[in-house]
């Protein structure tokens, strides 16, 4: 859990983590219970894996919004911003090689 980061006169508070499988629901319940010690009004929550649908559910609840960001997402982001990467052009062989002669 990173300290909240005031914005706008609104908390967030922000949690990145590398996750082996999914994450689950008791730790977005983890997550919102740090956002009322820290008095976060929105949180992000951020995997490299992905969130069961009980753990998406779960950040849908309540009056706290907290986003939730899977590894696509983050790979989609940084191939938006070209941050750290660069674009590479890739080609896809048709099926002619499957055509019959």
């Amino acid at each position: 859990m990173v300290p909240s980061h005031r914005h706008s006169n609104q908390q967030v508070a922000l949690q990145a983590k590398r996750w082996q499988g999914k994450v689950s629901a008791p730790e977005i319940d983890k997550f919102r219970g740090a956002m009322d010690k820290f008095n976060a009004e929105f949180g992000i929550f951020i995997t490299n894996s992905d969130f069961t649908r009980e753990a998406v559910k779960t950040a849908r609840e309540g009056t706290r919004i907290i986003t939730l960001i899977n590894g696509d997402q983050i790979c989609d982001l940084v191939a938006k911003y070209n941050y750290y990467v660069e674009p590479v052009t890739t080609y896809r062989l048709k099926d002619f090689y499957l055509d019959k002669d």
